[in-house]
């Protein structure tokens, strides 16, 4: 399996489901941030992708999505570490 590849498609992430009429189809209640509260966020990450500030930009998404697990670090072949000083 490649990186970013998916083993399997989830249909239904969260714990808040809930019934609908039909048997078979449920519904999820996920969070979700209004568009007032999302746009500097994804200004952010724009700012982060256009000065390829990977670190940074990993640090958003841990913090930002929720259930974000990354599997191994950066393997981007463009990415430069931070420096410790």
């Amino acid at each position: 399996m490649r990186d970013g590849e998916k083993l399997y498609e989830e249909l239904l992430i969260g714990d808040n489901v809930t019934g609908t009429p039909h048997p078979m189809i449920m519904k999820a209640n996920e969070e979700c941030l209004g568009f007032a509260q999302l746009r500097p966020l994804l200004q952010r990450i724009e700012a982060c992708c256009e000065s390829y500030d990977c670190d940074t930009l990993r640090a958003l998404l841990l913090e930002l999505v929720s259930g974000y697990q990354p599997q191994h670090e950066i393997r981007d072949p463009l990415h430069r570490p931070a420096r410790v000083h």
